[in-house]
């Protein structure tokens, strides 16, 4: 039996047909005939399902225990063994009261044929542990890596779809650093929510009547309980000295609680059972929110707690080391961080918003934000390309430009009409950040040049050839900008972002690597995927980590889109260039 149920969960269909079952039949006893019982055990304890998300026994120790398969103990482990007969109506998430008679027979079967002592028995049967509920995918991330993790898949599942990255048991290696991303994180949060309280205070969440705040309170409470033990277990069901779970708080995370009073400069908040304390210092960056305007962060807007809340009001409060709380608010700004080692290309962290639970765009490399003055950089290392030195001198003095047969362009300096310094050297123009300069050196170079230029340095987006784009009109990715200026720090050498070291299928054949030596080991023929999808000649796909790489040694799919954009821009003119 097990031997047919391996067939048809590897091999066939759970098609009910007399066909289906002949070749079943065929297939067992092929099966039987090259593999002994033991590897045939095997075989079906790593594919069977186990209910919660989990097929095979080692996925059944992640997901119900959280825990690799050598370190379950022997009550964890018949829990489990119980499970194969009937993965739905046993599993200890569904069916708590029938998994603990599968567990007891298990262990009562142990003892019967000299697996177990009575003593180990009794021991197992009286153990008490936690059980996981496994949710979806992306409870399994770390909340931390959520966007990095996400590029990660969207790149794999473009390069070889969803069959291989799904059903193939990749084991995917990444570039991040789990540290800088969390420093990354907490960075990207702190300054979103410093920069949004400076906004202003945009009003409580909602309010309550007197006599429904007590109620309010303990609905709050249940739905932070929910949160932290919602999805775990206590085994076994119903076990004594359990009382109900009580309200962990953590530093720096926030909570929806109601105000409940006020003591001078104190507010006071409840959640659930426990009551907490605002004290005015959480309360000072307080102000109307004014569309347009910005505060100044560390002023002190409000002394008086209760001309901003009153009782019964539900507010988001921050928890703070000492125990008390400060009000918060959610931020409506967005930002995104992204950070990689400029010798290696290897992007070390990825923020790509405030929060990837509300919204998973990826704000690195889906948004694309004009860059401004941080563009004109490449304007002046395409001029010294070009054949500029430090030392050419660059007027500063009001200039029109004709960039259509009825439009002018009038750059202008940051301090407006009458901020003229007159002939500057070229590196003044470029510390100074001086427009007018930078838009003569941009007229005088060539737009269409200095796109192939960008071109050069990384930028993938679609580029405008105005002269604006001088002054970083065009949209640019915040991923390519970082790509771009890493070039800078490599002393010339260009380094494509990477965020796979390396992938291996379910046997360990390597499928790609950014390590040559490694491909070369494995062999083109382990290769997963199409013919269009395998590795290039050499199984290369980026540049060994500090060193300089010539352009033979790169992954043609690596740029080639980027020579084939070169060409276009080369030969797409604007009408002033044509002029």
């Amino acid at each position: 039996t097990i031997t047919q149920q391996i067939t048809r969960s590897l091999l066939l269909t759970r098609e009910r047909s007399i066909t289906r079952k002949i070749k079943e039949a065929i297939l067992a006893t092929r099966l039987e005939r090259y593999l002994n019982k033991e590897q045939i055990l095997t075989l079906y304890l790593n594919q069977i399902y186990l209910g919660n998300r989990a097929y095979g026994v080692a996925a059944a120790a992640r997901n119900y225990f959280k825990k690799p398969l050598n370190e379950l103990t022997l009550a964890q482990i018949a829990l489990i063994a119980g499970l194969p007969t009937a993965p739905t109506n046993y599993s200890p998430v569904v069916n708590a009261t029938e998994a603990r008679k599968r567990q007891l027979h298990v262990l009562g079967r142990m003892f019967d044929v000299g697996h177990i002592s009575k003593k180990e028995m009794k021991e197992a049967e009286e153990e008490e542990f936690t059980i996981y509920v496994a949710g979806i995918d992306k409870d399994f991330v770390d909340k931390d890596s959520a966007y990095f993790t996400e590029h990660v898949r969207r790149i794999v599942k473009e390069k070889y779809g969803d069959d291989v990255l799904y059903g193939k048991g990749l084991k995917i290696y990444s570039t991040e650093d789990p540290k800088m991303q969390k420093g990354a994180v907490a960075s990207m949060k702190k300054h979103l929510e410093n920069l949004d309280m400076r906004l202003g205070f945009r009003g409580v969440l909602e309010h309550v009547n007197a006599d429904k705040i007590a109620a309010k309170a303990s609905q709050l409470g249940k739905e932070v309980i929910a949160k932290q033990y919602g999805s775990e277990i206590l085994w076994p069901p119903g076990r004594k000295g359990i009382s109900s779970p009580s309200l962990n708080f953590e530093v720096g995370k926030v909570y929806k609680a109601v105000v409940t009073d006020f003591r001078d400069k104190d507010t006071f908040i409840q959640i659930g059972d426990v009551s907490g304390m605002i004290k005015l210092d959480g309360l000072k960056w307080v102000h109307p929110w004014v569309p347009g305007t910005i505060g100044y962060e560390g002023t002190v807007y409000t002394r008086d707690p209760r001309s901003v809340l009153k009782a019964g009001d539900v507010i988001l409060a921050r928890r703070l080391e000492g125990g008390t709380f400060a009000l918060a608010q959610e931020p409506l700004i967005q930002g995104a961080l992204f950070s990689m080692d400029p010798h290696s290309g290897y992007i070390k962290a990825m923020v790509g918003g405030y929060d990837f639970a509300k919204s998973e765009f990826n704000r690195v490399n889906q948004a694309v934000r004009p860059p401004g003055s941080s563009f004109k950089p490449f304007v002046y290392a395409a001029a010294l390309d070009k054949g500029y030195t430090f030392n050419t001198s660059v007027l500063d003095a009001p200039v029109t430009f004709h960039v259509s047969s009825v439009e002018n362009w009038t750059p202008k300096n940051y301090g407006g009409e009458r901020d003229f310094k007159g002939p500057l050297p070229f590196r003044t123009c470029l510390v100074l950040s001086r427009n007018i300069p930078t838009a003569r050196i941009t007229h005088d170079i060539g737009t269409h040049y200095l796109t192939a230029f960008e071109r050069k340095l990384g930028v993938s987006t679609p580029i405008q050839k105005y002269l604006s784009m001088a002054l970083g009109a065009n949209g640019v990715l915040l991923q390519d900008m970082v790509q771009a200026y890493s070039v800078y720090a490599d002393n010339g050498i260009f380094k494509p972002a990477i965020a796979i070291t390396k992938i291996e299928d379910s046997k360990g054949n390597i499928v790609e690597s950014v390590y040559p030596e490694e491909v070369k080991k494995s062999g083109d023929e382990n290769s997963v995927g199409n013919e269009k999808n395998k590795l290039p000649e050499g199984g290369k796909i980026a540049a060994k980590q500090n060193k300089s790489v010539p352009y033979s040694e790169l992954s043609p799919d690596l740029i080639e889109t980027a020579i084939a954009t070169i060409v276009h821009d080369k030969v797409s003119l604007t009408d002033l260039e044509i002029k």
